[in-house]
């Protein structure tokens, strides 16, 4: 998966928002794996992934329906945000 940023994290969230919380878990990890798979696709075919884009999470979240962004913070974007960044360090801790 190419690097992360803000804009991929907030989307992230947001795609988290509708999903029921007992399922976010495996959702997020399902995000991640489609972009490192994506990003796995573009460096051996030299072209982006029809369907999870070129590696990035923005790219898989963009697709997917989300909760529309709000102007501030509320409790659950940020419960969102924090299982979004939690999962990825898990990820990189991995490595």
């Amino acid at each position: 998966m190419r690097r992360v940023h803000l804009s991929d994290l907030n989307l992230a969230a947001r795609v988290l928002m509708p999903v029921p919380v007992h399922q976010r878990s495996d959702a997020i990890k399902r995000l991640i794996t489609y972009a490192h798979a994506a990003d796995k696709f573009r460096k051996r075919m030299g072209r982006v992934h029809p369907k999870w884009g070129a590696g990035r999470l923005s790219d898989v979240c963009l697709p997917t329906p989300m909760a529309k962004g709000s102007e501030g913070c509320d409790v659950q974007y940020l419960l969102c945000l924090a299982q979004v960044s939690y999962a990825l360090a898990m990820k990189n801790s991995d490595m």
